[in-house]
């Protein structure tokens, strides 16, 4: 038996040298690659858990699917459902985002990994397995994402848009538009930026819950933003 043992571990070491699989002690990192897929697949079913559907059954009675221009999100909520229920389904939404990275953080993932599970919330937000495919526009669970992973640049940008917000609430030129899809880029453009310049300088302390700053981060908001995107094609759900 011995001798069996001896000659696996031989083929092994053959093995790591040769194809460059990488082993931990008697089992190949597999489980690790399980894990992380476990993870991401968690995050897109809980963005799929539509807070603006389930609000508008239990409050108005009402398939947000079947009403309006069919997507389902903050603001057709807030039209909907009235300025309260739209404020309750946008912090719901903007918690979803905020437990899918700290859910990934909590569990040690890696940054590619976490970041993946950033993205997978938003897209399950936007496309949800439970409501064929139909969502929102991931605005607010993009909002829960970034508060997580850059607190401080996120927190810079609002006053840099509440300027721009402010001025054209009333600018019938910004409407005709697309008002909603223009700020919130302006404001995602703007958190990469901030992104950008505290990995060149480190001018930010990172958060304690995510220490370092890692440069991949940076391409965290457009890619949320190409997600809002390809989930607006003609709604006006957020």
């Amino acid at each position: 038996m011995a001798w069996q043992v001896d000659q696996y571990q031989m083929a092994r070491n053959r093995l790591r040298r040769h194809v460059k699989i990488p082993v931990l002690g008697d089992e190949v990192e597999i489980s690790i690659v399980l894990k992380s897929a476990v993870v991401v697949v968690v995050s897109y079913l809980l963005g799929s858990l539509s807070w603006a559907y389930l609000v508008g059954r239990v409050v108005r009675r009402i398939d947000m699917t079947e009403v309006g221009n069919g997507r389902i999100g903050t603001s057709f909520a807030i039209q909907k459902l009235g300025l309260g229920w739209g404020l309750v389904v946008a912090v719901l939404d903007f918690l979803k985002g905020t437990a899918a990275v700290v859910m990934a953080l909590l569990l040690g993932s890696p940054i590619v990994v976490t970041l993946a599970c950033a993205l997978a919330v938003v897209a399950g937000h936007n496309w949800s397995v439970l409501l064929s495919f139909k969502g929102g526009r991931g605005a607010a669970t993009s909002f829960g994402v970034l508060a997580v992973l850059a607190p401080l640049p996120f927190l810079i940008t609002i006053p840099i848009m509440a300027g721009p917000f402010l001025l054209t609430r009333r600018s019938p030129f910004i409407a005709g538009l697309r008002r909603t899809t223009l700020l919130f880029g302006a404001f995602l453009l703007v958190v990469a930026a901030v992104l950008w310049l505290d990995v060149a300088f480190t001018f930010l302390p990172a958060p304690p819950w995510w220490p370092g700053r890692p440069a991949l981060t940076v391409a965290l908001p457009p890619c949320l933003l190409a997600l809002n995107i390809a989930g607006r094609p003609e709604a006006r759900g957020v």
